[in-house]
């Protein structure tokens, strides 16, 4: 008996020690950020859903994105969520200052798929949603891809390396039933 009560006391012990180092990344520590990331062009509105579903993935997005990379990095990188903020999509001074693995955590974060399954949307919405979780799936697939949107996170110059992807994006957004053009 006293090895079980040993063993709860341990484990309690831990989880609570676990706890209070996500306290820094908590939701509450998020919500700026995402409010900014929201306020800003850097998660684009999923076409052909409504507005309200819109808002839901978005901000999924957005927490994803910044829960990846944490308030505790952005912080240290001296970045406030006025940095996230800018309506034109430009992210010079956030992406400038992210390390290229935080970049990654940041790109990882918006692709987060899970993010297009939204119970209370309508069955078109679904379906439009569906769609666009298969495209990014199958974009993260495509040699080089992510590691390209690590790049334009960062504001590098992407020159030609988009283009010469377009044909592998083209098939995947084919194949997800997500018409061209």
């Amino acid at each position: 008996m006293k090895r079980t009560t040993l063993a709860l006391l341990l484990l309690v012990t831990m989880a609570a020690a676990c706890g209070s180092s996500d306290d820094a990344n908590s939701a509450a520590k998020r919500k700026p950020y995402v409010d900014a990331v929201m306020a800003s062009n850097s998660v684009s509105k999923p076409k052909k859903v409504s507005a309200a579903t819109a808002d839901v993935v978005r901000r999924c997005i957005a927490d994803s994105a910044i829960k990846n990379v944490s308030v505790p990095a952005l912080v240290k990188h001296g970045l406030k969520p006025a940095d996230l903020a800018d309506k034109a999509g430009n992210s010079s001074k956030f992406g400038e200052k992210l390390t290229v693995a935080e970049a990654g955590q940041f790109v990882d974060g918006l692709a987060h798929v899970s993010c297009y399954t939204v119970d209370s949307a309508s069955a078109a919405d679904k379906d439009a949603l569906k769609k666009r979780a298969c495209v990014i799936t199958g974009e993260i697939k495509i040699k080089g891809f992510r590691e390209l949107i690590i790049e334009f996170v960062r504001n590098k110059d992407l020159g030609t390396k988009v283009n010469s992807m377009r044909d592998e994006i083209n098939k995947v957004s084919k194949a997800c039933g997500v018409p061209q053009g």
